[in-house]
């Protein structure tokens, strides 16, 4: 007796066992996919938040060195100084609380500063610390003297710390890109892929 070829139908019916299997690990390999991207995405996302946060502070503390640097340091009382009953110059008194709450301001924004730093430390972004102490620096040096000084000497420190404030908020962000480069999603076959380059590399170090 000749066999009969086996139809299709009769073939899948056969094996439809294989084909529930494979479908579920199909589903399986879908949701680990969709979930590693929409992860990656996310910590994405959280750590630039950071970044942006981090870089206001910045951007805030060189507003308030200017508003400072070219206004509020003049404030104070003007004295006259006298020689034998006549008005010789008039000297202006510098009004000690406008660059001690400004001190306290600048430092008070630095502290918050730190704390942005060590999350995204914790999440792997490595900074050139060393603007930690330069920008403070560049900011606060001679602030209680400022209200002596002629407007192109303070106007020539305004744009040095301008200069600093962008040459940090360049470093963040240039950390940020190297930390987290954009990346497109992994699709499935990707994934198998790179599971099985996985396997692979595990079979040939056991033998």
């Amino acid at each position: 007796m000749v066999n009969q070829p086996v139809g299709l139908l009769q073939l899948v019916a056969q094996n439809a066992w294989m084909f529930s299997c494979t479908s579920i690990v199909l589903v399986f390999v879908g949701w680990k996919v969709t979930y590693s991207n929409s992860s990656r995405l996310a910590t994405r996302s959280e750590t630039k938040s950071l970044v942006d946060a981090l870089a206001k502070i910045v951007n805030d503390i060189a507003d308030v060195s200017i508003d400072f640097w070219i206004n509020k340091c003049q404030n104070g009382q003007a004295s006259a100084i006298y020689s034998h009953g006549i008005k010789i110059q008039s000297k202006r008194k510098q009004d000690k609380s406008t660059y001690r709450l400004f001190e306290m301001n600048v430092f008070a924004k630095m502290n918050q500063a730190y704390k942005y730093i060590s999350l995204l430390e914790a999440r792997g972004i490595d900074f050139d610390n060393s603007w930690l102490s330069l920008y403070p620096e560049k900011v606060t040096l001679d602030c209680e003297s400022a209200h002596q000084m002629d407007l192109s000497v303070r106007a020539t420190r305004v744009q040095e710390i301008l200069g600093v404030s962008q040459d940090t908020m360049n470093m963040l962000y240039e950390a940020f890109q190297k930390s987290h480069t954009p990346s497109k999603g992994m699709t499935i076959v990707e994934y198998v892929k790179k599971e099985r380059m996985k396997i692979d590399e595990w079979l040939r170090s056991l033998n």
